[in-house]
C-alpha cells in the first residue's frame, strides 16, 4: 500500500532533510547534491518525471529503483529500508494491541475482534473531536473532526500477535515564510501542527492521562479529577471505548504505541506506549460515569502547541500563541505570561510539548482571541503534577 499521493514529493522531502540541495530542474528532472567542504568529494543525484506524468517518480519503476538504490549505495542502508523510510516519512503510525491467553494458541474470537476494531475507531473518532473542542461527554461528534479520523488507514497485522496498526497521513510541510518574524520584534515562531497530528496526538495524550490519572492510582477516581482529564482530551466515549476492549474475557491487557512521521518534528511529552492491564476495566467504568456527569467548562481552557513566543527588551509580560482549533479552523489564541517565564515558554515550544492554558477567554472582532491574565498555563504532560491527591 502506498501512503504518499506524490512520490516525487516524497523523494524530494527526504532528500532535502538529509542535507541534499536541488539544482534548477530540466526538461526530464531535477539533479540533487550533498554540499561538501572538499568540493571533489560532493555526491550528485538525478530524479526524473516520469515520462508523460509530470511531477510523478512512480514506486516500481526503473525511474524510483535508480533513485532508491543511489541513496542506499550513500547511506549503507539497504534499498529496502531506505524505500520504507520514503514510504511512511508522512505517516503517524498508532498501534493497537491486545494480549492473553489466545496468543499461545493464535486466532482469536471473531466478537472479540470485530469489538477491537470498533474500540480503535471509537477512541480515534473521540480524540478527534476533543481535538477540536475539549469537553467530557460528545454530544454530537464534530463533522471536521470526522473527516479527519476517516483520513486513517488500517495496517496489516503482524505475524504471530494481534497488533492493528492505524496509518494516518500528513500533508507535506508548506512554505512558513509569511509568518516569519521581522527582524527585531523579540519573536520566535516554529511550524504548525498538522491537524492530522494534532488528532493523534490528543489520541496519545488523553490514553496517557487515564493511564497517569486512572489506573496508575489503582483506587477509585473522583470526581474532582475530571477537570484535569478533559483538558487532556479524554471524553467519556473515549474512556467507554477502552474499557469495552478489557471487558472481552480474553483479553489480559490492551496497549497502543506510537510512532511519529520522521518528516515531521515529533510531539514532545507524549509517551511511545500506554498499557491497560485488564484489573483496570472497573476503575474506568467508574470515570466514564463521572464523566457522564461532569459540569466541567471546556470554554476557559486552552490546549495546543505553542507556535510563537514574543518578548520586547525591558517588557514586563511575554507574548505566546498556542496553536489551537476554534469553529473547526486551525487558530492561535494568543497568552500573556511574565517575562520570568519566557524561557520556560521557549522550551515548551522548542520541545513540541503541547501545553494547557485556562483563564477568561476574550474575544475581539478582527483579531486572535487573548487570555490577558492566566490562571494557569502548563504542559499537557505534566497536568497530574498540579492536581495534588487522586
Amino acid at each position: 500500500m502506498t501512503i504518499a499521493s506524490d512520490s516525487l514529493v516524497s523523494v524530494q522531502a527526504y532528500l532535502r532533510r538529509r542535507g541534499w540541495v536541488e539544482e534548477p530542474p530540466g526538461r526530464a528532472g531535477s539533479w540533487w547534491h550533498r554540499p561538501s567542504r572538499r568540493s571533489s568529494e560532493e555526491t550528485h543525484i538525478g530524479v526524473p518525471d516520469r515520462i508523460g506524468v509530470p511531477g510523478r517518480i512512480i514506486p516500481g519503476t526503473v525511474e524510483w529503483r535508480s533513485v532508491i538504490g543511489s541513496l542506499a549505495d550513500y547511506e549503507k542502508r539497504s534499498f529496502e529500508e531506505i524505500a520504507e523510510t520514503i514510504r511512511v516519512q508522512f505517516v503517524d503510525v498508532t498501534e493497537f494491541g491486545i494480549a492473553g491467553d489466545f496468543t499461545m494458541a493464535g486466532p482469536i474470537l471473531l466478537s472479540a475482534g470485530a469489538s477491537f476494531l470498533s474500540s480503535a475507531r471509537g477512541m480515534l473518532r473521540a480524540a478527534a473531536t476533543a481535538a477540536v473542542r475539549p469537553r467530557a461527554d460528545i454530544g454530537n461528534f464534530s463533522t471536521v473532526a470526522n473527516r479527519i479520523a476517516d483520513q486513517a488507514r488500517l495496517g496489516y497485522t503482524r505475524a504471530g500477535s494481534y497488533v492493528i496498526p492505524l496509518l494516518m497521513p500528513l500533508p507535506p510541510p508548506q512554505d512558513d515564510s509569511a509568518r516569519q518574524p521581522l527582524e527585531g520584534m523579540g519573536t520566535e515562531r516554529v511550524a504548525y501542527e498538522p491537524a492530522e497530528r494534532r488528532v493523534t496526538r490528543t489520541l496519545a495524550q488523553s490514553l496517557a492521562a487515564v493511564q497517569q490519572g486512572i489506573v496508575q492510582p489503582a483506587r477509585e477516581p473522583h470526581a474532582r479529577n475530571m477537570a484535569a482529564l478533559v483538558s487532556a482530551g479524554v471524553t467519556r466515549q473515549l474512556v467507554a471505548a477502552a474499557s469495552s476492549i478489557l471487558a472481552e474475557p480474553e483479553v489480559s491487557e490492551f496497549g497502543v504505541s506510537f510512532q511519529w512521521a520522521g518528516a515531521i518534528t515529533p510531539p514532545g511529552g507524549v509517551p511511545r506506549r500506554v498499557e491497560f492491564p485488564a484489573a483496570a476495566g472497573l476503575l474506568l467504568a467508574r470515570a466514564e460515569e463521572l464523566l457522564k456527569s461532569s459540569r466541567s467548562d471546556p470554554r476557559q481552557v486552552v490546549t495546543g502547541p505553542i507556535v510563537m513566543v514574543r518578548h520586547l527588551p525591558d517588557a514586563p509580560s511575554v507574548e505566546i500563541a498556542i496553536q489551537t482549533m476554534r469553529a473547526g479552523k486551525m487558530s492561535e489564541v494568543i497568552v500573556y505570561l511574565s517575562a520570568q517565564r519566557r524561557e520556560d515558554a521557549l522550551e515548551w515550544m522548542r520541545g513540541g510539548r503541547a501545553v494547557v492554558a485556562e483563564g477568561q477567554l476574550v474575544r475581539v472582532p478582527g483579531q486572535h482571541s487573548r487570555i490577558p491574565e492566566p490562571s494557569r498555563i502548563h504542559p499537557l504532560d505534566e497536568t497530574f503534577l498540579f492536581e495534588g491527591e487522586h
